[in-house]
């Protein structure tokens, strides 16, 4: 991000941090920044860093001034209990990796993808394509787990390196560019539904939404409502997880270039 004239205020832990010098070194990108300007982001912290970040944090907020009262979520009835709940289900170990578990799923992922190139060239192509295109299906959600840092826990290696390592490779696999998945779907998970921010919504004209919006609702052809219909009692259809592909693929392709010429 350049240089702007204008302060960027996050709040955290009823603390407003500036992070203006910060943002342009953020490992997550200076647009989470930007989004949280002027806003609690206690959560959002808490579930996005290492503990090493968190001491950082800790400097950062030592001089900072007091948030607005009635700013910090994390301190609401709701978030209190949230957070309770959220120790709860530390306590109970829930979050701790099932390794033989995750070896299963990577046997389920990877495995069929080998069976199914071995087919192609041994005279069951359809088959053989058959079970590349479940591998790849897979994958995604396979480093789903690895690129949120939730399989090897541990050491600050093995929460960042390990994961990243695992799950780049399986996306490559699917061919996906791994750094465009994780910034776009970690900006997802910041600001879940939330319109002009969370890029998983933004896909007019291909697909849009009309929840809240009776104007755009009434002006739906007959196809438009049928697949309205279709997709909000029935999650998804071929049509609109196709149009879904493609629109991740051009976003994929994107960034890798923009990465390339930068």
């Amino acid at each position: 991000m350049c240089k702007s004239q204008h302060t960027l205020h996050v709040y955290l832990h009823g603390k407003a941090v500036d992070c203006t010098q910060w943002a342009r070194s953020h490992p997550g990108g200076a647009k989470a920044l930007r989004i949280f300007k002027d806003r609690d982001a206690t959560e959002q912290f808490q579930m996005y860093h290492s503990p090493a970040a968190c001491k950082k944090l800790e400097l950062m907020c030592r001089n900072a001034p007091d948030a607005p009262a009635g700013s910090s979520i994390a301190t609401s009835p709701i978030g209190v209990s949230f957070a309770a709940l959220n120790q709860r289900l530390h306590d109970l170990g829930l979050f701790r990796p099932h390794y033989a578990d995750e070896a299963f799923k990577l046997a389920l992922t990877l495995g069929p993808g080998l069976v199914g190139g071995w087919l192609l060239h041994h005279g069951m192509p359809c088959l053989g394509a058959c079970l590349l295109a479940f591998s790849f299906y897979l994958s995604g959600w396979t480093a789903h787990d690895y690129l949120h840092h939730g399989v090897f826990k541990g050491s600050q290696a093995k929460l960042v390196s390990w994961n990243n390592c695992v799950g780049f490779l399986l996306g490559s696999w699917q061919g996906f560019a791994p750094s465009w998945w994780r910034a776009r779907h970690n900006t997802h998970h910041l600001v879940t539904n939330e319109r002009g921010n969370d890029p998983d919504i933004k896909t007019a004209p291909v697909l849009t939404f009309v929840k809240h919006s009776p104007q755009l609702a009434r002006a739906l052809n007959a196809a438009q409502r049928w697949q309205q219909w279709h997709v909000g009692r029935h999650l998804s259809c071929p049509l609109e997880s196709t149009c879904c592909n493609m629109l991740a693929r051009r976003g994929s392709l994107w960034h890798s270039a923009a990465k390339l010429t930068s």
